[in-house]
């Protein structure tokens, strides 16, 4: 099926077939009942939504699935700095009306902290657990100044809103809980070809980063790009098929589901960037 002899579905694959670009595979479909957990990175954008309608019409077990949403803003200041005041209760609501479990995590102190850094560490993470909150990293790496916007770039330290407080975020929170240990992870994000030439190179499935099988960690994590093929129409022709109310910022015409702060200009990546596309395009 792959055009590398690298089997990056063997436990003890060296290297991810990313490591060499992209392999044209226009579908693969997993073996899903030999996963433990299914994490869905879950913006409340209508792409992550359509991960998880898929993936309950496939059969997946709900107990199973868990929704996990990055909080961009932190949990320490009052109000919204970036996202949308409602996104936080609507993930909430989905995940109620569909019996599923979410859990929270966010770089604390948020966007605002990182976007002012100023000779100081990245933050620890704060990541919300079956048995409570926890809180995670912040105690190596370098003294640094942030101090700018994060720009358009498909660099996730020059776009570092979506490096540290989604991607970065998620991983700690995988790292940091002994329940994924001698199990098997998939993690699920809505990345789709159709929405630009970088998101085309991403592989539909792939090592996760926090993949590993070794004996000492005995960690299997996979990621799947379930929508990467579909197109806009897919996307809404199954929200429309299970009844599901989209995020208000669609009713409010906001197409590419922009944070409330954002320019006219389309984002594509759910309610979580509310920079100008001048500035971040997460």
């Amino acid at each position: 099926m792959f055009q590398y002899t690298l089997d990056i579905f063997s436990d003890t694959a060296s290297a991810t077939a990313s490591a060499f670009g992209p392999v044209s595979v226009p579908f693969f479909e997993p073996d899903l009942a030999s996963y433990d957990h299914f994490l869905i990175a879950f913006s409340g954008g209508k792409d992550s939504v359509a991960l998880v309608l898929d993936l309950l019409e496939r059969g997946v077990d709900p107990e199973k699935i868990e929704l996990w949403h990055h909080d961009v803003d932190g949990r320490e200041d009052d109000g919204n700095f970036m996202d949308w005041p409602v996104t936080a209760d609507y993930c909430r609501k989905f995940a109620a009306a569909f019996g599923l479990r979410i859990y929270f995590s966010w770089r604390i102190g948020g966007f605002k902290r990182e976007l002012l850094k100023s000779n100081a560490m990245i933050a620890p993470v704060a990541l919300e657990t079956p048995d409570g909150v926890k809180v995670a990293g912040g105690e190596r790496g370098e003294i640094a100044t942030r101090r700018r916007w994060p720009a358009l770039s498909p660099n996730l330290r020059i776009r570092w809103c979506s490096g540290a407080l989604k991607v970065d975020v998620m991983s700690i929170a995988i790292n940091n809980q002994e329940r994924f240990r001698g199990t098997r992870v998939l993690v699920m994000t809505g990345e789709r070809a159709a929405e630009s030439a970088n998101r085309a190179k991403y592989l539909p499935f792939e090592n996760h980063r926090c993949n590993a099988p070794g004996r000492r960690v005995n960690r299997t994590v996979h990621v799947w790009r379930s929508v990467h093929a579909w197109s806009d129409e897919d996307v809404w022709a199954i929200v429309r098929r299970h009844g599901v109310v989209a995020h208000p910022c669609y009713h409010l015409g906001w197409g590419g589901h922009l944070a409330p702060a954002a320019s006219m200009a389309r984002h594509r990546n759910g309610p979580v960037c509310a920079l100008r596309r001048l500035r971040c395009s997460a």
